[in-house]
């Protein structure tokens, strides 16, 4: 990144290692120094719009990318204090507890790593036959997905237009990382395949952890996790180079976080750097970590520690982009006074208010069904929009059993957890809470397409699952998910067909 009026960031990141080696004894200073900074940093930046509006006028009034880097990097230095002190218990502390709970849990550990493997298998594969279909040739064609967009991304050849740093501000640093790691092994062409089908293994095993802690059952918990790994959202979305699958991944780690709680060592640097994460992959990811901690604390009522939080999280997020800035010059934030394209309207949907049942019907056949069991795919045609896939209707009778089955074990879980307050654990309300979040948003934006977000909230559906079953005996319950899961896979597998086939019927560029 060029000098922000002359100054490198990393200069200015100087000056607070010197103040963290000089105040080290003084750890109030320290403790409070992200509220400071982030105070000076809007207050400069307000000065400057009063200027800018007031002086110049609103039609010069427009984005600074220098003034704007040089804030984020003063604001990165407030984190520099506690990256230095979270470092030194990460090795001190964290990678001891986690290398003693890796050998105490070897057998569980194995198990989650042949899960993980096995389904990033299958999404690499089938990533290869979509790409041999000719789904990632051009935008939209794969339910409304843009391959195209990430896999030049990834290998640095995306246009202006196509930088995304503003929805997802780390991606360029996260997945260009994972794609030069994978490059080597299957090259260059197939690597963004890799990097999301590995992202969908990665979820499969962070989930199966969280179930585990649910439920109290390793075995249920890989059945859940291998039921949720080949539902239809998944099977799609992981073998598609977009940004859903690491998405799904990021967000089970949040809800991870919460299962495991202050008694297994889960500290406030775990909670924010996840946090970071989740939001650098996707800025709206910022909710779901704000109710994942909100909800984790909230029986302390230490409501100062969550004050804390909505301050380190934009200080330490800002490190990450200002080195993405630094190794990756065309991921710098730039023209954010633009307005949003025509691309980006046709997901807004101002008509639900005129047409809200329609709205709500979409959202629960998305949400519930579309996400979960695959469907016959439809050809959409006009619209003011090309030729591509979208979700169509239950036609066989497979699916309309698998649709059943799954409405009905859905149901028969809320009641469960409903009707027993003692399954209703800060776990149930997180996940809940993001449930619905995620449906309130899919109300308004996306609501034509909602089988594109699938893997941002299907892990949700079988957390409510988990919990019901952490009061029901295994006995039954646990060959019950896992033949519920091979039906489901059968139906899949059939609809990943007719995926394939309804590619090749679309007309070729």
């Amino acid at each position: 990144m060029p000098g922000a009026y002359g100054l490198q960031p990393l200069s200015i990141w100087a000056l607070f290692v010197v103040l963290t080696v000089l105040a080290r004894r003084d750890r109030r200073l320290l403790y409070r120094l992200p509220v400071i900074v982030v105070g000076v940093v809007a207050a400069l930046c307000l000065a400057r719009a009063v200027f800018e509006h007031g002086f110049r006028g609103t039609q010069t009034a427009e984005f600074d990318s220098s003034f704007f880097h040089l804030m984020l990097a003063l604001a990165g230095g407030a984190a520099i204090p506690a990256l230095c002190s979270w470092a030194k218990a990460g090795l001190a502390r964290d990678l001891p507890r986690l290398a003693r709970a890796l050998r105490g849990k070897a057998r569980w550990v194995a198990a989650c790593l042949v899960l993980a493997l096995a389904a990033a298998a299958a999404y690499y594969v089938y990533g290869l036959a979509l790409a041999r279909h000719g789904a990632f040739a051009q935008y939209d064609l794969l339910f409304d997905a843009d391959p195209v967009r990430y896999i030049r991304l990834l290998e640095g050849t995306a246009s202006p237009y196509e930088q995304i740093v503003q929805k997802h501000p780390l991606f360029a640093l996260l997945e260009r990382t994972a794609f030069f790691i994978t490059t080597p092994i299957v090259g260059t062409e197939n690597a963004p395949i890799l990097v999301s089908a590995s992202a969908g293994g990665l979820s499969l095993a962070l989930a199966a952890e969280y179930f585990r802690l649910i439920t109290r059952s390793q075995s249920l918990a890989l059945a859940l996790a291998a039921s949720l790994g080949v539902t239809s959202g998944h099977l799609v979305f992981a073998a598609t180079p977009e940004t859903y699958a690491v998405s799904a991944a990021v967000l089970i780690l949040l809800h991870l976080l919460v299962a495991r709680g202050p008694c297994r060592g889960v500290r406030f640097r775990h909670e924010l750097l996840a946090a970071v994460l989740a939001t650098g992959v996707a800025t709206t990811h910022v909710v779901v970590a704000g109710v994942c901690f909100a909800i984790a604390h909230l029986r302390t009522r230490r409501w100062r520690r969550l004050l804390r939080w909505l301050v380190c999280l934009p200080t330490v997020l800002a490190v990450p982009l200002v080195l993405q800035s630094v190794l990756v010059p065309n991921a710098v934030l730039r023209e954010m006074h633009v307005e949003m394209s025509s691309y980006d309207l046709r997901f807004l949907e101002p008509g639900v208010l005129a047409a809200p049942g329609h709205a709500l019907g979409n959202v629960a056949r998305g949400v519930f069904a579309e996400s979960v069991v695959g469907f016959t795919p439809d050809i959409r045609t006009g619209q003011g929009r090309p030729t591509a896939l979208a979700a169509g209707p239950y036609s066989g009778a497979l699916a309309r059993l698998c649709v059943f089955i799954w409405a009905a074990g859905l149901l028969s879980a809320a009641i469960v957890v409903l009707a027993r307050r003692g399954l209703r654990r800060p776990t149930f309300w997180a996940a809940l809470l993001c449930l619905g979040s995620t449906g309130v948003f899919h109300l308004f934006y996306g609501n034509d397409c909602i089988f594109l977000y699938s893997c941002t909230f299907t892990f949700y559906l079988f957390a409510v699952v988990a919990h019901a079953a952490a009061s029901v005996s295994r006995r039954w319950l646990t060959p019950a998910v896992i033949a519920f899961g091979l039906l489901l896979l059968v139906n899949n597998v059939a609809f990943l067909g007719r995926v394939l086939q309804a590619l090749d019927s679309l007309p070729k560029l």
